[in-house]
């Protein structure tokens, strides 16, 4: 049962007298469409700020509750009721002598999912977990994200109510303790790899029944043994993530592909795929977890004798410098620069929207401590007028390629910064080649460039539809514009693979230095 939190929809007038010296509440609970009423559930009547006067009552047949004798004072109210969510928020209610107030709570009917697991033999999968899995905006991508949970019963059935209208991703993780065989996270209807789940369109008062799923295998397992350094106790997690899926699951805690045994261990219930099996030797630091990764192979045999040395992470050493085409370089104050850092990998931990790398007043930075992954220097615009032009690691191309530290070893990051950018200003117009009141510019850069998924710029049309983008390194771009809708939002419009999609929609545009460059667009329909 989820619980609602809410105060009051509307308090009328009092209608009738209780007992001297004391108040009253009444009221009806029912669905906002049709005022239907709820009957069993349950109100909780309190005074605001204090535990001295709490009442409980539980709704009858007709969606009634009364509380009788209430001190004068602010009350507010809790309410629970299965599969219904809180209509709207509104003021509490105040009790008086001897008044009667009336009240009535509307509530929203929810979604429900239920179904059954069943192990690999089609026998009932007893004391499993079942997650309704929705996709959510972290950082730069979308991700599937549990919103609600559920453990089957002893016949195999789950049962997931309270639900929002969405599209919602079954996953059965059969991982209790009560669950004696060892299987892979499977997905509905019957697939280890959440890119080939079915989605289920859950709508409001509508129970979505028979979402069956059958484990396909028992999956492998894998083993092998930490090597530490001499002197090294540090302890060590293990777990499995998938080295490039397809979607991005929020890693989960997981009892088959996860140890922090002992130096030798077994992952169980593993499905085929390409891993990075991680050895996490500490929590969240300034940049994220520590670790170091070994890429696995899993097929349909079980895999052993895997090796896991710890070595210390990774560091970095950088220095930031000026192009040749930069003016004023003399007067720019290093100090004020801030480097931002951000992964498009499936790591360990809490997503997260990448770390800053502070730049001191000589010019030079430093990073340590950091774990192996792919990172790209996510803002190209540092301040003012200033952006990266270029980035080179361990003498390698990285604006556009990235880069990864190694552990155990200093890299030297090089950044080349400039001033000499250019801008882009214009009208966005509807169909009917009027001024939109107000819409949303994309830049795709060129199509070089685009392995490094934030290189995307965007702007805002106002008033007459009038935009102004500034600071644009110079280069080719498509410029595509969107309406001001609610689906267009930012998280939406840096996603690359989705604003390929527009471009042909789009219109090619040369930015060049130190350049304005106006052009007109249409808002795509």
């Amino acid at each position: 049962m989820i619980v609602a939190f809410f105060a009051l929809l509307f308090a009328m007038a009092p209608v009738q007298t209780p007992a001297t010296g004391a108040g009253a509440i009444e009221g009806t609970v029912c669905e906002t469409q049709t005022c239907r009423p709820i009957s069993g559930a349950r109100v909780v009547v309190s005074v605001i700020g204090s535990a001295a006067v709490r009442r409980t009552a539980v709704t009858d047949i007709g969606g009634g509750f009364r509380f009788l004798q209430l001190p004068p004072g602010r009350y507010g109210l809790r309410l629970e009721a299965d599969d219904y969510t809180a209509a709207d928020i509104l003021p509490v209610i105040t009790v008086t002598d001897g008044a009667l107030q009336t009240v009535k709570i509307e509530m929203l009917a929810q979604g429900t999912i239920s179904g059954r697991a069943y192990d690999v033999n089609g026998e009932p999968l007893a004391g499993a977990r079942v997650d309704a899995m929705a996709f959510r905006t972290q950082g730069h991508y979308q991700m599937l994200m549990p919103v609600a949970s559920a453990d089957t019963d002893d016949r195999g059935e789950y049962r997931i109510p309270s639900l929002e209208p969405y599209e919602y991703y079954i996953r059965i993780s059969p991982a209790s303790q009560t669950v004696k065989d060892s299987y892979p996270a499977t997905w509905y209807p019957n697939v280890t790899d959440p890119a080939g789940a079915t989605h289920i369109d859950v709508t409001r008062g509508r129970e979505v029944s028979g979402i069956d799923t059958r484990l396909p295998s028992h999956g492998v397992k894998v083993r092998g043994r930490i090597m530490r350094p001499e002197k090294d106790r540090r302890p060590a997690v293990l777990t499995l993530l998938p080295r490039k899926p397809s979607i991005f699951v929020m890693p989960a805690i997981d009892a088959n592909t996860m140890d922090e045994t002992s130096d030798d261990f077994e992952l169980r219930g593993v499905a085929p795929g390409s891993y990075y099996l991680y050895a996490i030797t500490a929590g969240m630091t300034e940049h994220g977890g520590e670790w170091v990764r070994t890429p696995i192979e899993v097929g349909d045999k079980e895999v052993d004798d895997v090796t896991i040395t710890l070595i210390p992470a990774g560091s970095i050493k950088g220095r930031v410098t000026t192009a040749h085409d930069a003016s004023d370089a003399q007067n720019l104050d290093y100090s004020r620069l801030t480097l931002n850092a951000e992964s498009v990998e499936l790591v360990p931990g809490v997503p997260r929207d990448g770390f800053p790398i502070r730049v001191a007043a000589n010019a030079e930075f430093q990073v340590r401590r950091l774990s192996e992954r792919k990172l790209y220097l996510r803002d190209q615009i540092l301040q003012d007028t200033w952006f990266i032009s270029s980035v080179r690691f361990d003498g390698n191309e990285a604006l556009t390629g990235g880069f990864s530290t190694t552990p155990g070893k200093e890299s030297v990051l090089e950044v080349v910064i400039s001033n000499a950018g250019g801008t882009l200003t214009g009208i966005v117009k509807d169909a009917r080649n009027k001024p939109v009141p107000a819409g949303r510019i994309v830049l795709l850069p060129d199509r070089s460039l685009r392995t490094n998924p934030f290189l995307i710029r965007t702007g805002v049309a106002i008033e007459g539809g009038m935009f102004a983008i500034e600071v644009i390194p110079p280069g080719e771009y498509t410029a595509v514009a969107f309406p001001d809708r609610d689906e267009f939002t930012p998280a939406f419009l840096r996603d690359m693979k989705e604003m390929e999609r527009y471009e042909p929609l789009g219109q090619p545009v040369h930015i060049g230095p130190r350049e304005t460059t106006r052009l007109d667009l249409t808002v795509v329909e």
